[in-house]
């Protein structure tokens, strides 16, 4: 279903605090004035914890699915990679087991649907991976009984788009340097995180060791955006504001080796993100 080719290169209250020019006060001031800000803090803590997970990674936001409605999901790193299902009551609801050959590293998932690839009642997965002895990267289409729908040679990234009520693949293959636009013939329930128009990203180079370009477009009208890189347990590594279109370069010379994360935000919402290894 290949549509097109491209060639590509206070404190609360606003409290005021007033002191006593006695030399016997200022300690009774200063005291005074810690406990009222962490009585503050204490009140305004809202944060409840529901749920762990533990052995477990919540790298993807919540997903809406036609046969389950809202879920969390959830990866497990072991021999191979699982992704775990749970319903909005923490119910386990599927457990589905991504293959990864000898060789190869997994990346992360770029996409879980049940409608988007097809019109079955299977969850479908596209993630990616990538062999550093060979230097080679593959994007795969599996469902939730781990057959192989469709295998992208190469590619190690993916943005779902949706224009005029269509939704499209874009993918970037790295051997050939060749971006490709796939037509999909099915609907998703949640388009939020979907993007409309423009947020094309792509990092060079990849793997990288000192510094890494991340190019970007933004969608029309997008504004204050911003670049946030991340490490797989999530840890925020750096954050730098970015604007309309082009490049921005940034320095991993201190990261470990591993792989990493970035997005770009643009308010509260993301509008595009992907993945790098630094080696």
């Amino acid at each position: 279903m290949l549509i097109y080719t491209i060639q590509t290169e206070k404190l609360k209250n606003n409290a005021i605090f007033t002191c006593s020019n006695h030399k016997t006060e200022p300690m009774k001031t200063t005291f005074l004035i810690v406990l009222l800000i962490i009585s503050l803090f204490k009140v305004n803590g809202q944060a409840v914890l529901e749920k762990s997970f533990p052995g477990e990674y919540i790298n993807s936001a919540p997903v809406l699915l036609t046969n389950y409605g809202w879920v969390y999901p959830t990866i497990m790193y072991n021999s191979n990679i699982t992704l775990k299902i749970y319903a909005p009551d923490y119910t386990l609801l599927k457990s589905i087991y991504l293959a990864i050959p000898t060789g190869y590293q997994y990346l992360g998932i770029y996409n879980i649907s049940d409608k988007l690839f097809n019109n079955d009642n299977e969850i479908e997965i596209l993630f990616s991976m990538y062999n550093s002895q060979i230097h080679r990267y593959d994007m795969r289409l599996v469902n939730e009984s781990g057959q192989l729908l469709q295998e992208f040679p190469n590619f190690y990234f993916a943005i779902i788009y949706q224009i005029d009520g269509l939704f499209k693949m874009y993918a970037n293959d790295d051997y050939d340097s060749i971006g490709y636009i796939y037509g999909l013939p099915g609907t998703m329930l949640m388009t939020d995180n979907v993007i409309t128009k423009g947020t094309i990203t792509a990092v060079y180079p990849n793997p990288c060791s000192l510094s890494a370009q991340i190019q970007y477009c933004l969608p029309e009208g997008t504004s204050n955006a911003w670049l946030e890189v991340f490490s797989a347990n999530g840890m925020t590594m750096l954050q730098k504001p970015i604007s309309d279109s082009g490049t921005a370069q940034i320095d991993v010379s201190s990261f470990t080796a591993g792989e990493y994360l970035y997005s770009i935000k643009s308010g509260s919402r993301i509008i595009g993100g992907g993945k790098f290894i630094k080696k």
